[in-house]
C-alpha cells in the first residue's frame, strides 16, 4: 500500500490483417485488499465485432498489501567470557509506515557456559497493529537481521617449574600450580612431568576436573618448566662428570684377509656391561683389513658422554715361497727350474708366479721368483724365502781323436793316387766331406730339439702356475697356461725350422755345384776330356 492505485497491463491476441480495436484495462485497486484486473474493448477502429468470437480470456489479480515499505528489525547477541552469569540479546525495529505502531519486540535467547555453543538470537517477540488495532505482522515487509550469543572460555594458567640434576637412575619431578579459577570453582592439578634418562623433556600437568568447574568454560595458557637429566662421561679425564666407566684395551693381530674390527669391552661403575647401540657408539678409523694400525672410538651415548681411543695393529702374514734346485755339465744352454710353492697366502688372495733365476756359465746361482700381487697388497705378507741353486759344471775337455788316413784310390791313367795336375799330393775337397754348414746344420737340429722339449733336451719349457689361498701349489687337474710363452715358442719352432731348411738348401745346392765342375773337370776322376791328368784351377788347393 502507498496510496496510488494498481494497475496492471494485458493485451488482445487474434486480430488479423492488421485491424485494430480500443482495447482498455478498467481494474484498479487503492486499498489493501484484491480486486480483477477487469478490461473493455471498443469495435470502433477498424476491426468489427461480427467478424470475431471471444475465444478465451485470462483475467489477473490486483492485490494491495498492508505496506510495501522494509521494516528491519535487528537482534544483537554479543561474546561474552566465561563468569558463571547468564548472557542474552537486545532487540530494536526501524522506521514504521505510517499508522503503524511498534507493540512489543524481545528475545529470549540466552548462553551461560562454553558448552552452549553459539546461541542464535532472534526476535521471538514481534507484534506491530495498523490504524485500526489489528495485528498486521505478519502482513508487513519486515526483514530480520539476527544475531547470536557466544561465552568464550575463561583463562587458567598452568605453571610448572624446571629442575635438572646428574643421572642417577632415579626419576627427576617438580610440582606446579593452576590459577584464573572464577567463582571460587575448582579442579585437580597433577603434575606429570618426569626425566630418568639423561636428556630433557617438559614438565608435564593433569587437570583432573572433579570440582565444581567444567573444562569447557575455561582454556589453559601453560608456562611449564624443563626437566634435565645429565649425562655421565666416559672419560676418566672429565673429572667433573666422570662415573667410573671403563673402557678395556685392544691386542694386535695378524693380516687374514677378512676385515678385523675389535671392540673393546665398556663395563659401569658396577661392573655391568654397557650396551652398543645404546650407551655407546663406535667409531673405525684406519683399515680394518689391511697392514696397519685401527683407533677405535668409543663415543657415549644416552645416558653417557665423552670419548675413549684405543688401538691394535694389523701386523703382516707370513709368506713362505720356495724354488726348486738343479744342476747340469755345462753345454752353452740355460740351466732352469720351475718348480715354485707359495704358503701362506689368506682369505681369497690369489697371486700368479714364477721363477726367472737361470744358469748358462760354470758357477752357481739362486733360483728367483717373480710374484705378479694383482689384486693383492704386497704390503699384507712378509717372505720368507727358501731358494733354490742352479749349478752348472764345466764340461770335461775330450781326447784328441787320431786321424786315420783315408786310401786314394788309384787313377785308370796310372798316375800317382792322389796327385794333382802339377805334381803335388794334396788331397783336394771331397763332394762328400763336412763342411762349416753341416755343423750348422747340427747346431739347429739341437736348438730345435731344446726348444720343443724332444727327448735330448735339457730345459723343456714350463708354464707359470697360478696360487691362491686354497691351493698354493696348484692342482694338477687344472693347467693354468702363460700363452705368451706357447706363441713365442712356435716361433722359435717355426724359426729353427726355416734355418734348417735354408742350410739343408744350400748344402744340396753346394753339392750340385761341386758334381758340376767335376764334370766340367773330367767326370769326377780327376782327368780332362783327353784322357790326361785334369789340371785343377787356381785357388782350389787344398
Amino acid at each position: 500500500y502507498n496510496g496510488k492505485p494498481l494497475t496492471a497491463a494485458g493485451k488482445v491476441e487474434g486480430l488479423v490483417n492488421g485491424e485494430t480495436v480500443a482495447f482498455k484495462l478498467v481494474g484498479s485497486q487503492i486499498k489493501v485488499g484484491a480486486s480483477d484486473n477487469t478490461y473493455k474493448i471498443e469495435w470502433n477502429v477498424t476491426a468489427k465485432r461480427a467478424n470475431y468470437r471471444l475465444e478465451a480470456e485470462s483475467i489477473g489479480k490486483l492485490t494491495v498489501t498492508e505496506s510495501a515499505d522494509e521494516v528491519v528489525v535487528t537482534t544483537t547477541g554479543g561474546t561474552f567470557t566465561y563468569d558463571g552469569a547468564s548472557h542474552g540479546a537486545t532487540v530494536t525495529v526501524g522506521a514504521l509506515p505510517e499508522g503503524y505502531t511498534l507493540e512489543a519486540a524481545a528475545s529470549s535467547a540466552t548462553a551461560t557456559n562454553v558448552s552452549d555453543g553459539e546461541v542464535a538470537a532472534t526476535a521471538d517477540v514481534l507484534v506491530i497493529k495498523n490504524a485500526e488495532g489489528e495485528d498486521v505482522t505478519s502482513k508487513l515487509n519486515v526483514k530480520f537481521v539476527d544475531g547470536a550469543i557466544k561465552v568464550e572460555p575463561a583463562k587458567l594458567t598452568v605453571t610448572t617449574p624446571s629442575a635438572s640434576k646428574p643421572y642417577d637412575g632415579q626419576a627427576l619431578t617438580a610440582e606446579g600450580k593452576a590459577s584464573g579459577f572464577v567463582n571460587g570453582e575448582a579442579a585437580t592439578l597433577k603434575t606429570t612431568g618426569s626425566q630418568t634418562e639423561v636428556g630433557s623433556s617438559v614438565n608435564g600437568y593433569e587437570l583432573v576436573w572433579d570440582g565444581s568447574a567444567k573444562a569447557a568454560n575455561y582454556t589453559v595458557e601453560e608456562n611449564l618448566g624443563t626437566l634435565t637429566v645429565s649425562a655421565q662421561s666416559i672419560d676418566p679425564d672429565d673429572a667433573g662428570a666422570f662415573g667410573g666407566v671403563t673402557v678395556g684395551y685392544l691386542t694386535d693381530t695378524v693380516y687374514n684377509g677378512a676385515d678385523q674390527r675389535f671392540e673393546p669391552e665398556v663395563v659401569d661403575k658396577d661392573g655391568k656391561a654397557l650396551v652398543k647401540g645404546r650407551d655407546y657408539e663406535l667409531s673405525f678409523s684406519g683399515d680394518v683389513k689391511n697392514v696397519g694400525e685401527v683407533t677405535v672410538t668409543v663415543i657415549g651415548k644416552g645416558n653417557y658422554a665423552g670419548g675413549v681411543e684405543r688401538t691394535y695393529r694389523i701386523a703382516p702374514a707370513p709368506l713362505t715361497v720356495t724354488t726348486g734346485s738343479d744342476s747340469k755339465i755345462y753345454d752353452g744352454s740355460e740351466l732352469v727350474n720351475n718348480e715354485l710353492s707359495i704358503e701362506g697366502l689368506q682369505g681369497e688372495d690369489r697371486v700368479t708366479a714364477a721363477t726367472t733365476g737361470s744358469q748358462t756359465e760354470v758357477g752357481s746361482s739362486e733360483n728367483a721368483y717373480r710374484i705378479t700381487w694383482g689384486d693383492v697388497d704386497a704390503a699384507n705378507y712378509v717372505i720368507d724365502e727358501h731358494l733354490g741353486t742352479l749349478t752348472v759344471t764345466p764340461a770335461p775337455v775330450p781326447p784328441t781323436p787320431t786321424p786315420t788316413p783315408t786310401p786314394t784310390p788309384t787313377p785308370d791313367n796310372g798316375s800317382t793316387p792322389g796327385a794333382n795336375p802339377d805334381g803335388s799330393t794334396t788331397p783336394a775337397p771331397a763332394s762328400a766331406a763336412a763342411g762349416p754348414l753341416d755343423a750348422l746344420a747340427g747346431v739347429l737340429e739341437d736348438a730345435y730339439e731344446s726348444v720343443t722339449g724332444g727327448p735330448e733336451a735339457d730345459n723343456p719349457v714350463e708354464e707359470e702356475r697360478i696360487y691362491d689361498a686354497e691351493n698354493p701349489l696348484g692342482r694338477e687337474s687344472v693347467e693354468d697356461h702363460c700363452w705368451v710363452h706357447w706363441y713365442m715358442i712356435v716361433g722359435m719352432v717355426l724359426t729353427a725350422v726355416y734355418g734348417l731348411a735354408a742350410a739343408l738348401r744350400r748344402k744340396n745346392h753346394e753339392h750340385k755345384l761341386r758334381n758340376d765342375m767335376n764334370d766340367v773337370l773330367g767326370d769326377g776322376d780327376g782327368k780332362d776330356p783327353s784322357g790326361s791328368p785334369a789340371a785343377r784351377p787356381a785357388g782350389m788347393e787344398a
